[in-house]
């Protein structure tokens, strides 16, 4: 680079230039990413589900420890390895996106989960992981609730009714790294 001014005079005009010859190395390198590289990176990939109260509980009965927001929490977390398992599958095929949905479900006096549907999803591109957490959801098994009597001093009275439930789940990608790093 000729004429590089370094120094100005009082009336910022240059007064000291320079020539100045700077030498770059180029080095190009090629790197083959392998199969078995990509999957090694894919499976330092973990999922995180995250689970919060559901947004909506439809006939819960009050004081029903088979039906609150803690018993659904823990059969949901009880069943997390089934849906990271949905996702990272899907993942690593490149057939799903990290993002939320939001599923509704009716748990039937039985215990059994008996409709269960996705209403809202954000992010996630995939009816057949979305079938997937679905069927997940669909094996869940909860207490048994009982018809409780119509006459006497109970503060619940009358016959058990299906619990419709709105649940927000939310899936995300995180390696080992990244959360050593949140530390």
């Amino acid at each position: 680079m000729n004429d590089v001014v370094f120094r100005f005079d009082a009336f910022n005009r240059p007064s000291d230039t320079k020539t100045i010859t700077v030498n770059f190395d180029r080095m190009i390198d090629k790197i083959e990413v392998t199969r078995e590289m990509r999957m090694k990176e894919l499976e330092r990939e973990k999922v995180r589900i995250k689970l919060s109260d559901p947004s909506q509980l439809v006939n819960a009965r009050i004081n029903d420890g088979a039906r609150n927001n803690r018993a659904i929490n823990q059969a949901l977390q009880a069943n997390l390895a089934q849906m990271e398992k949905c996702f990272l599958d899907r993942y690593r095929k490149g057939q799903v996106n990290p993002g939320r949905m939001s599923v509704s479900f009716t748990i039937e006096p039985n215990g059994v989960v008996s409709r269960q549907n996705v209403i809202e999803v954000t992010g996630i591109n995939s009816e057949p992981f979305m079938n997937c957490v679905l069927a997940v959801i669909k094996t869940i098994k909860f207490d048994k609730i009982e018809d409780m009597p119509t006459e006497g001093t109970n503060l619940v009275k009358g016959p058990a009714l299906p619990v419709n439930v709105l649940y927000p789940l939310e899936f995300t990608i995180y390696t080992e790294e990244d959360q050593a790093a949140t530390k």
